[in-house]
């Protein structure tokens, strides 16, 4: 038990530390990577706005995605906190759309880091949220998490993620 909690505080701290370090570099480190667009609609039902916050780790940006066929859209990830360049492209990409749910791919700070900036000015409260759970370590923040199971099955009208 001990063991296993020492293994947890050292991933974490690793992980917090690397974070730290890209915020450290300079941008012209990933100067030389192609442009994206900061709003790139990549299908019909799929939307890539990216994070704002690009880094070594990052590269040009977290890709976050709205999924959805109808005003009803999915959010999958949504980058780090206090990046108000980000809500607001998130907020041009919605347009009159609504957000029903997150999806979180991992429980880094760029992807799930956003999610209270999201409920604040984007969603004006709370949305269900849904990722992983951890099983290596306590959850961060004071986000409530609904955990994705095995079989688990997340609908937007057109869309069956």
């Amino acid at each position: 038990m001990v063991a296993n909690a020492a293994c947890d505080i050292t991933h974490f701290s690793l992980a917090f530390l690397a974070y730290c370090f890209s915020k450290m570099l300079p941008a012209k480190k990933v100067s030389r990577l192609t442009e994206l667009d900061p709003i790139s609609q990549l299908s019909t039902n799929v939307c890539r706005i990216l994070g704002q916050n690009p880094g070594p780790f990052t590269l040009q940006g977290t890709n976050t995605y709205l999924v959805g066929a109808t005003e009803q859209k999915i959010l999958i990830d949504c980058g780090d906190g206090g990046v108000k360049q980000y809500i607001d492209y998130l907020k041009e990409a919605l347009g009159n759309n609504t957000i029903k749910l997150i999806i979180c791919t991992h429980w880094h700070y760029d992807h799930i880091g956003g999610v209270p900036d999201v409920f604040k000015y984007v969603t004006n409260g709370p949305v269900p949220v849904y990722k992983r759970e951890r099983t290596d370590s306590r959850e961060m923040g004071n986000v409530k998490f609904e955990y994705i199971l095995p079989g688990n099955v997340l609908t937007v009208p057109g869309v069956t993620l």
